[in-house]
């Protein structure tokens, strides 16, 4: 079925003198399943034999989609990403000299919560919250809030 797919999909691309880049091609599985196997997919194009071998994640709008689509690798991301702003926020000022506390909770609240919040309307259901994604985000504004006050 997924094959026949496949090649009626070249089929209609090369009709409009259209091609697929197998190097730019990525394929997931998405499942909830424990152990089930993602084997490789494997078609043939111009006489050429082509294999897409699906990824433990795919990165789709800045989205990290794994395969149970847990989104904790999106959230360890986001979170990486906002520490490092945290950290470079840091560097603007201390509790000695540099910007006051007003200005760099102006920051953190403009440069480090969008990062920590892209993409959470996918993940976060305010019926049933995951604690574990929630925890990984507050481990970074809690540095952030040590950060921002000068205390350790």
């Amino acid at each position: 079925m997924l094959k026949h797919t496949l090649d009626s999909a070249l089929e209609q691309f090369s009709k409009i003198s259209m091609s697929i880049d197998p190097d730019k091609s990525e394929l997931i599985h998405f499942t909830w399943k424990q152990n089930m196997p993602s084997p490789p997919l494997s078609f043939t194009h111009n006489h050429q034999t082509i294999t897409l071998t699906p990824p433990s994640s795919l990165c789709w709008l800045g989205f990290y989609l794994d395969r149970k689509l847990s989104f904790s690798k999106h959230v360890k991301i986001m979170a990486k990403c906002g520490n490092s702003v945290v950290h470079g926020l840091s560097c603007l000022g201390n509790s000695l000299h540099g910007m006051n506390q007003y200005h760099l909770w102006l920051l953190y609240k403009t440069c480090v919560i969008p990062v920590l919040t892209y993409g959470c309307q996918l993940w976060f259901n305010p019926n049933k919250p995951n604690k574990c994604l929630l925890l990984t985000l507050q481990w970074v504004q809690n540095n952030a809030i040590c950060r921002i006050t000068g205390s350790f």
